[in-house]
């Protein structure tokens, strides 16, 4: 039996899979209530348990601010894997999040991530790519050792308590320049020198002390929702082997009943039969690229995919919906400033018949998948 959960931790994300003794998880962070948030990660993993697998989908605050926690919490993190990074990225990444005020902890992530996580864990980057056909490479087994860049669309098959297990991981790093590049333009229109924030990795200390700047930046990027990271790390879930698999949709509870009654979402999947698969996206952009063609003849077993960037409109493009009910997790903050989610976005997935669940930081929001393995 395998688990995976959409844990309550409001505008933020935080998802986990529990394969037996295999903990894998895909970010880490939240904005707002981080306290509370905390108790969520703390409660939910020990010092007995490692994160055999943390997949980083980018580097906004909302999505590593509780990484601290997590390292802190469990025995260790055994693999980090997150997207390549140019060293202008990390740099005017790093800068962005000294000047509005985000910790030393989370700079760290990027800038120096194995002194961060330890000599314990081993840091994997994957390789950005704009193949957006389902061109799916040769996998490799997780184990103790990884290579340092692993291409887009690279399988990574899991071992359970040394035996062979029919699942996989499989990321996808879509590079968006557009993204960071509309970040620099508000900047160079308010007299911000982004030449020197992308090179510099000391300016943000050293040359911008007054509080005015601080807030001029700080503004540009919350009015931005948080656009700095060009890349987003888009993660398959599912079956490794699927050949002879049935893609047909078996829930054993009436979701609308499930629904009605019940405050924590759950549902029983059976993996000869279900689309047990789920695609993780992060802040990924969905009109930049196809998911139902990424990953190929993968795309049969997904039956739920977590909607991205909290479920705002600018993110969402509903064509993946076309063909099947999907079951749709969208996380995000009860008070949060941006309006997510967009009514446009819940009413797209409601008239395609899908399901969408609502993940907020309230604890009640939780959402659980079992899975017969």
């Amino acid at each position: 039996m395998a688990t995976r959960t959409f844990f309550p931790v409001g505008q933020g994300a935080f998802y986990a899979e529990k394969h037996k003794e295999f903990n894998m998880v895909y970010d880490c962070g939240c904005m707002g209530e981080i306290n509370k948030s905390k108790k969520v990660v703390r409660q939910n993993f020990s010092k007995n348990e490692s994160i055999d697998v943390l997949f980083i989908s980018h580097l906004d605050l909302d999505h590593i601010s509780l990484i601290k926690t997590l390292k802190d919490t469990v025995k260790t993190i055994k693999h980090v894997i997150l997207p390549l990074l140019s060293d202008e990225q990390k740099i005017l990444i790093g800068n962005i999040h000294r000047i509005i005020g985000i910790n030393i902890d989370n700079y760290d992530i990027i800038n120096n991530p194995n002194e961060f996580f330890g000599v314990d864990t081993q840091i994997t980057y994957v390789e950005s790519s704009s193949d957006d056909e389902g061109n799916i490479n040769d996998g490799f087994v997780l184990n103790e050792s990884l290579p340092r860049n692993i291409a887009s669309k690279t399988p990574i098959e899991i071992v359970v308590n040394g035996m062979n297990y029919n699942w996989c991981f499989i990321p996808y790093n879509f590079k968006n320049k557009e993204r960071s590049s509309k970040l620099e333009d508000e900047l160079t229109k308010a007299g911000i020198d982004v030449g020197k924030l992308k090179t510099n990795s000391t300016y943000a200390l050293n040359n911008i002390a007054n509080e005015k700047d601080k807030r001029v930046i700080k503004k540009i990027y919350e009015s931005l929702d948080g656009n700095i990271n060009e890349n987003s790390l888009v993660v398959y879930s599912g079956p490794y082997d699927i050949s002879g698999k049935d893609s047909i949709i078996n829930y054993d509870l009436d979701p609308d009943e499930l629904f009605r009654y019940h405050s924590f979402y759950n549902y029983y999947l059976e993996s000869t039969y279900d689309r047990v698969g789920c695609i993780f996206t992060g802040d990924a952009n969905l009109n930049k690229f196809d998911i139902t063609k990424i990953f190929g003849s993968y795309w049969e077993t997904v039956g739920t995919v977590q909607i991205p960037h909290h479920g705002s409109l600018h993110n969402f493009n509903s064509d993946f919906l076309q063909s099947k009910i999907m079951c749709c997790p969208i996380s995000f903050g009860t008070n949060n400033t941006y309006g997510h989610p967009s009514y446009n976005v819940i009413g797209e997935i409601m008239s395609k018949m899908s399901y969408v669940i609502k993940v907020t930081e309230k604890m009640d929001s939780g959402y659980v998948q079992y899975i017969n393995i």
